[in-house]
């Protein structure tokens, strides 16, 4: 009811004086009512971003996110978000996701971890891909062995005078990439069916390896491509023959800064795509965490190590190409009044700009429910049951109704993150300077200034600039108590 009032508060006021025909004349029609509210709901919701919704993981994901949360007291957005993307490169490209016959999904996630400097995006990235990185030490190990191999059985053949040895030398198996240029994908991808998931500290270090900053868009139509799972077909000079990838497996994981993320919403990004295929764990928080004195049991991140190779665990088809799992028909009809309500509502949406991002948004929603539903096994079941399984049981196996529900619920989160992120490109935050907007990230909702000139200090802002940007009325406001809030969080 909030943004309904704050609508008609906007609308013109009724005459107070002459006849009342004149009054008539000035109150609003059903058109401009409808058309205020409409606005007024659609700006509350681009300036609130939901509580991430633990509770849509198994319970031994919710346990193992709380008791690291209590140690270090990092958001929960940023655990469950990084270990949403490792469980994505986790299942990889073997499995997919079907709504009906050629709606396919595979269950790539693109995750961007919002964190102020300092609030603790790196420790929890790390925690959720320790599992793929100890993975990387191991097969870093056997190629080392296996080249060992390769060169002696090399020297015993021409000791032997054995002409022709034709033996390839071993090729390294990856599962983890920092480069995100499409010549080292195509060099990579096509010896690891199962997909790399892409991983840098800081986000925009990605966009810059994908080209997404040339005005040509160069490589990153390709990720558009990737992130869809369509077939992507190279054509360079430095290639003797033409790459063609049928299904390109390439989850995402990074860190950014609130203060950075008008770099997303580049016009370019906006137009393509590109900003409304990412995922923003942005929680509502983004002050440094006080240390504890708690320290974590190491037998709940050996649990978590377990959960996450047993989603690599599930069998496979010996030709590696995907093998796709259906939705039950509570889960179908679930995911289907859900598709129709959204796209009703984009239907009643004049913002392209929203329209694609809860598009998007329908896509991993499905995506979600399955790597919602290999979790859920993978959590309560062990290594001998998994391994047990044979593809006529993945046949027997769908995507559970519940499953389908707790996949919304996530969807719903990171929808309302990405309607944040939006919101701030279209606000006055966007245009101040980066070292106000550095400040601006920094401060608390309500503030004095006196705290504010003490934050700008420690930033090396003078005292006349920070009065300018707090007695700035576009995006701050004076309370009655002389105190000034933030219009912008």
């Amino acid at each position: 009811m909030k943004p309904i009032k704050n609508a008609l508060k906007e609308l013109p006021k009724t005459a107070q004086n002459g006849n009342q025909q004149q009054q008539e004349n000035n109150l609003p029609d059903a058109k401009q009512l409808a058309d205020a509210i409409k606005t007024a709901i659609k700006k509350d919701q681009k300036n609130k971003a939901l509580k991430f919704p633990l509770k849509a993981f198994p319970k031994a994901i919710q346990d193992i996110v709380r008791c690291w949360h209590d140690c270090y007291l990092l958001p929960v957005d940023f655990y469950a978000g990084a270990i949403l993307a490792a469980a994505s490169a986790a299942i990889g490209n073997y499995h997919h996701i079907q709504y009906k016959l050629h709606h396919v999904e595979p269950p790539i996630c693109w995750m961007v971890i919002v964190g102020a400097p300092g609030v603790g995006k790196t420790p929890a990235i790390k925690f959720a891909m320790n599992p793929l990185f100890r993975q990387e030490k191991q097969f870093s190990k056997d190629h080392k062995a296996a080249v060992a191999q390769w060169e002696q059985d090399k020297q015993d053949a021409a000791k032997a005078k054995a002409k022709n040895y034709s033996q390839a030398r071993p090729v390294r198996s990856q599962g983890v990439i920092n480069d995100a240029t499409i010549e080292s994908l195509i060099k990579i991808l096509p010896h690891n069916p199962k997909g790399l998931i892409c991983y840098r500290d800081e986000f925009i270090g990605l966009m810059k390896s994908m080209n997404a900053y040339k005005s040509s868009g160069g490589d990153l139509e390709h990720w558009l491509s990737i992130w869809s799972g369509s077939p992507i077909i190279l054509n360079r000079s430095s290639l003797e023959d033409a790459v063609f990838i049928e299904s390109p497996f390439v989850p995402i994981i990074g860190g950014i800064q609130p203060g950075i993320l008008i770099k997303l919403t580049d016009r370019n990004q906006v137009d393509n795509g590109y900003l409304h295929r990412l995922l923003f764990a942005f929680p509502e928080t983004q002050d440094i965490p006080p240390d504890t004195n708690v320290t974590p049991d190491q037998s709940v991140f050996d649990h978590y190590r377990e959960i996450i190779k047993r989603l690599g665990m599930f069998p496979k088809k010996d030709d590696n190409t995907p093998f796709v799992t259906e939705l039950s028909k509570d889960a179908f009809k679930t995911f289907r009044e859900h598709k129709i309500k959204t796209e009703k509502d984009c239907n009643s949406l004049d913002d392209d700009n929203i329209k694609s991002l809860y598009i998007k948004q329908l896509s991993y929603t499905l995506r979600f429910s399955l790597i919602l539903e290999f979790l859920e096994i993978a959590a309560t079941a062990d290594d001998g049951f998994i391994k047990a399984l044979s593809l006529k049981d993945l046949l027997k196996m769908k995507v559970s109704r519940q499953s389908m529900l707790k996949a919304i619920k996530l969807s719903e989160y990171f929808t309302s993150t990405s309607m944040k992120v939006i919101a701030r490109s279209e606000s006055p935050i966007a245009a101040l300077p980066k070292r106000q907007q550095l400040l601006y990230d920094k401060l608390p909702t309500i503030i004095t200034s006196s705290f504010a000139k003490s934050v700008g200090e420690k930033i090396g802002m003078s005292e006349s600039t920070v009065k300018r940007l707090i007695y700035n009325r576009s995006i701050f406001k004076q309370t009655p108590d002389g105190a000034y809030r933030k219009l912008y969080t």
